[in-house]
């Protein structure tokens, strides 16, 4: 198997993306820049801009990562690797709970092949994969909302059994008495205008 690992990395490497340079600003004073900036800014909230797979821009398939049985730790652990840097040179990311298994990182890594992403020219988006809702996270017990579900500081308290899906303010969650996730009153925070 270290010989077709060998030729994926090869693989994940040739799908790099080439470099391309980076748009720190538009100029102001060139109406032509400012109007393609803007162009841009446009179809991209009006969703005009179809949204493509990873594996779209990249090249790669995800039938082409063989399943965690069938490798090594230190094989995935090479695949990630590799994976990690060609997301970086896409603009791309991800969050990865750090107690997780190493097969589940490979197959939540592998996965995002097959996500929808936009590319970025500048600046980066990243991947999350926790759901923030327990029960459906990838991460399983070391989910990192398990503890802010069950911290009584946060005054609010996940009840899966409360949610309906037909009804958009039914998400589950039980707020504080005065209506926010700490029950505070408005203009009692931290934010200081």
């Amino acid at each position: 198997m270290q010989a077709y690992i060998n030729y994926l990395l090869e693989d994940i490497a040739g799908a790099e993306r080439p470099a391309v340079p980076v748009i720190l600003a538009v100029d102001p004073d060139d109406d032509e820049s400012m109007e393609k900036y803007f162009e841009g800014i446009e179809k991209w909230i009006r969703g005009d801009e179809p949204m493509h797979s990873f594996s779209y821009y990249c090249g790669l398939e995800s039938i082409a990562f063989p399943p965690p049985e069938k490798l090594t730790a230190l094989q995935m652990l090479q695949v990630m690797k590799a994976f990690k840097q060609l997301l970086f040179t896409w603009n791309l990311g991800c969050v990865l709970n750090e107690n997780i298994s190493v097969s589940k990182k490979y197959q939540l890594l592998v996965s995002l092949l097959d996500r929808e992403t936009e590319i970025p020219t500048s600046g980066f988006i990243t991947h999350e994969f926790c759901t923030y809702e327990p029960e459906s996270c990838p991460f399983e017990a070391h989910c990192d909302c398990i503890e802010f579900w069950k911290d009584p500081a946060n005054d609010v308290t996940y009840r899966p059994d409360t949610i309906n899906p037909s009804d958009k303010e039914g998400n589950g969650l039980s707020f504080g008495e005065k209506g926010n996730a700490k029950g505070e009153e408005d203009g009692d925070d931290d934010i200081p205008f």
